[in-house]
């Protein structure tokens, strides 16, 4: 499973890792569709589930939350630097895709810089889904 956001936020506190619960309605809808997967996909024998912490993790920290996010989660952090989140996520998303989506063009903002930062995003977590997914994987 691919989503911007995984249902959790983790973070860095004091050299510790932090890990909270995810709000929203993406992360909301996807958890309930996980806690009923055994009844909607009898045959789905385990899942993984890819996107953003929540936070730019930066890289002495990134191999231990992977290991934590894998083993306690099922789940594959994406990591980005907080410039490519205001540009993909708070700006292309946010301010051009989200609009444009719930009827209202008129506050649409296109701006060829999110534009690109947030194609170069969408390469990185297709590059992560590739090295990660099976011939037999449904994603």
């Amino acid at each position: 499973m691919v989503s911007n956001r995984l249902p959790f936020t983790i973070g860095m506190r004091k050299g510790q890792v932090v890990v909270k619960p995810s709000a929203g309605g993406l992360v909301t809808g996807l958890q309930s569709f996980l806690e009923k997967q055994e009844e909607v996909l009898p045959k789905l024998e385990s899942c993984l589930w890819v996107g953003w912490p929540g936070s730019t993790i930066h890289t002495p920290n990134r191999e231990e939350i992977t290991a934590m996010a894998l083993k306690e989660y099922g789940s594959l952090p994406v990591y980005l630097s907080q410039s490519e989140m205001d540009h993909f996520y708070h700006g292309f998303c946010n301010k051009t895709i989200w609009p444009l989506f719930h009827y209202f063009p008129s506050y649409t903002h296109y701006n060829s810089v999110m534009w690109h930062e947030y194609v170069r995003v969408n390469e990185h977590f297709a590059d992560i889904i590739a090295a990660e997914a099976g011939p037999a994987d449904r994603i």
